[in-house]
């Protein structure tokens, strides 16, 4: 028996709409206009503006909607994708509470509750944190959990030493992905470049694939990504079939689909790899070489070397490195 379709009800005690599909309570407004408007788009599969609100203090859901919209101007659609995985489901469990009451503990019982792996809660706290430190920054109410802590990150942490590289080249019997990891590691690219790029994004005759602002990460200014000899020849023999990286069956590489290579491999090498280690590895490298750390930011895609400096600290563990710019001081 087909289940019963949507109806908005009025809730009392908060003098507003409501209504609730596919598991997910909607906040529609006092108006009854209004919210049968906002109902009619909800059920057209149009996300509506978010509904002012005129009190001090906001429901999660206001909180989580204002910062979607946030992050949907500012920044490419996958990055909004990103966020949605963690949001999407603490608005479902969370979103009519008082944000100003939600407390630290419960967000992180919450959290571990719901995802498995150390690099997975702390994505999840972060993105929660991030929405509450935006609706905090623009005055709409005070929350601890904007200034929420996070869990040291420590698996990003480790250096892919060219040994650690070669044996787990050895280990993929997939040349598609083993050329997704061979490119990230000599260019320095982000993952979810590196998935995106098209043939028509490939200036052969420069050596470097230039990705339009629109899909570029933060998407003020297009991402240049320059071409060493090996990266070149990858692209070169990947081209004419629209995206470059892709799978055996012609489909885009997924962080998912990703996420469950590398946990088949783990076995065989003996670490959980991500591909963000391969572009820690490219700025590692780099920088123990002698490449200027503006450089070496700009091929990393980044405008300033303050990323630099607060992501890629893997340099400090170089001692051979530091000892012998040491030497030089003499």
């Amino acid at each position: 028996m087909a289940g019963r379709s949507p109806k908005p009800w009025f809730r009392a005690s908060r003098g507003e709409w409501y209504v609730q599909i596919k598991g997910e309570t909607h906040r529609l407004g006092a108006d009854k206009a209004e919210a049968d408007r906002q109902f009619h788009l909800l059920m057209a599969g149009e996300e509506p503006e978010p509904l002012p609100v005129d009190r001090d203090w906001m429901y999660v859901a206001e909180v989580v909607d204002e910062f979607k919209c946030f992050i949907k101007e500012e920044n490419a659609e996958t990055t909004l994708d990103w966020y949605l995985q963690y949001l999407e489901p603490f608005q479902q469990t969370h979103g009519m509470k008082r944000a100003d009451k939600l407390t630290r503990d419960e967000v992180r019982d919450w959290v571990n509750k719901r995802w498995p792996t150390l690099p997975s809660r702390r994505a999840a706290l972060r993105c929660i944190k991030s929405a509450f430190r935006k609706a905090a920054n623009d005055g709409k109410f005070f929350s601890p959990i904007a200034a929420m802590k996070l869990p040291e990150e420590t698996n990003r942490d480790h250096v892919v030493s060219k040994k650690d590289y070669e044996k787990l080249l050895a280990a993929i019997t997939d040349e598609n992905f083993k050329d997704l990891i061979r490119f990230i590691w000599m260019t320095g690219a982000r993952a979810q470049e590196a998935c995106i790029i098209l043939d028509e994004f490939v200036e052969l005759k420069e050596k470097r694939i230039v990705i339009p602002a629109r899909l570029a990460k933060g998407k003020k200014r297009a991402r240049v990504i320059y071409l060493p000899p090996e990266a070149l020849k990858i692209v070169k023999a990947r081209m004419g079939n629209g995206l470059i990286f892709q799978t055996r069956s012609g489909t885009a590489f997924t962080k998912d689909l990703v996420r469950q290579r590398f946990e088949k491999l783990e076995a065989a090498v003996h670490f959980r790899y991500c591909l963000t280690h391969f572009r820690h590895a490219f700025a590692h490298r780099s920088l123990t070489a002698g490449i200027d750390s503006l450089t070496v930011a700009t091929l990393l895609g980044h405008s300033s070397t303050r990323m630099l400096e607060r992501v890629y600290g893997h340099l400090m563990k170089a001692h051979d490195h530091l000892r012998k710019e040491l030497a030089k001081a003499k």
